[in-house]
């Protein structure tokens, strides 16, 4: 975040949840995003933008990025996350307003240390396990399509344009496959598991919830690697997601996956492709 008067910076405590750390005491990158909605209480309360869903303008979620370090943390003892939010915008090569935009970055830090087995060194010290950043674009969610996209905010005492520019990120960039690295498919080919999202996916949206695409593909990937003798013992360190459009309980969803391996470290890109052969979410991640 650009240290600017725009940057709205909180501390918020976190509880971490036995199935955010792994085994091994690894912060799960799947258990990351949730300190988005302590540091979203602390910091996004105190900026103008809820006049904005008066008028049907909401913050909704295009792209997210989560990375793990490899510190053991204990799951019961004190953990927080200290963040920023930031209302930004993008422009076209002329200079107009493109999309209206909520950033949001949150650093975790927990303690180290273990529930069983022994103790890692210096164990009750407070240590970085995660970073998560997430990036909303303003939409007038229930317009029609071709009138959705919000150029300038309808908030009182706010600006209609946040004054800080930003570079929209490609997901490609996001989190590419390394250079140089071994492709272990060709192309990327369809999962054997094609998910039938149910209520239990969805949340109070009514779509299916953000992190469920994560947990899955993971899963899909795990498969992948134990099919191509990868391994299947690592871990998810790091993923990038773009969402493109929902998901909805009834429908059906087909995993396409493309594994790499580069030293150590082994990765999938892909997407989660619906009826018609439409992207809805593109994953991209990597396992050590």
């Amino acid at each position: 975040m650009p240290d600017t008067a725009e940057v709205v910076r909180a501390t918020a405590a976190i509880s971490m949840r036995y199935e955010d750390v792994a085994q091994d005491g690894r912060l799960m990158t799947i258990g990351m995003p949730h300190a988005l909605t302590s540091l979203w209480r602390e910091s996004v309360q105190a900026m103008p933008i809820w006049e904005a869903r008066k008028v049907g303008i909401m913050p909704i979620l295009a792209q997210m990025w989560a990375r793990g370090t490899d510190e053991r943390i204990h799951v019961g003892k004190p953990s927080h996350c200290e963040g920023a939010a930031m209302l930004a915008h993008t422009a076209d090569k002329e200079g107009n307003v493109e999309r209206i935009l909520l950033d949001m970055h949150a650093k975790i830090y927990a303690t180290r240390g273990s529930v069983l087995g022994p103790k890692p060194a210096e164990a009750g010290e407070l240590v970085v396990a995660g970073e998560v950043y997430a990036r909303h674009v303003f939409t007038r969610l229930f317009a029609k399509p071709g009138s959705r996209r919000v150029h300038k905010l309808e908030v009182p005492g706010g600006p209609a344009v946040p004054e800080c520019q930003v570079d929209w990120i490609d997901e490609g960039a996001m989190l590419p496959a390394m250079p140089g690295c071994n492709w272990l498919d060709d192309e990327a080919t369809a999962s054997s598991y094609e998910p039938l999202f149910a209520p239990h996916h969805c949340d109070s949206n009514q779509h299916v919830n953000s992190l469920v695409y994560p947990r899955l593909f993971e899963d899909a990937a795990q498969q992948r690697f134990a099919e191509s003798d990868a391994g299947s013992e690592k871990l998810s360190r790091e993923v990038a997601l773009s969402f493109r459009r929902p998901f909805f309980a009834g429908q059906r969803a087909q995993m396409q996956l493309r594994a790499f391996k580069m030293g150590e470290e082994i990765g999938c890109i892909g997407a989660f492709v619906g009826h018609g052969d439409k992207t809805h979410c593109s994953v991209s991640m990597r396992f050590k």
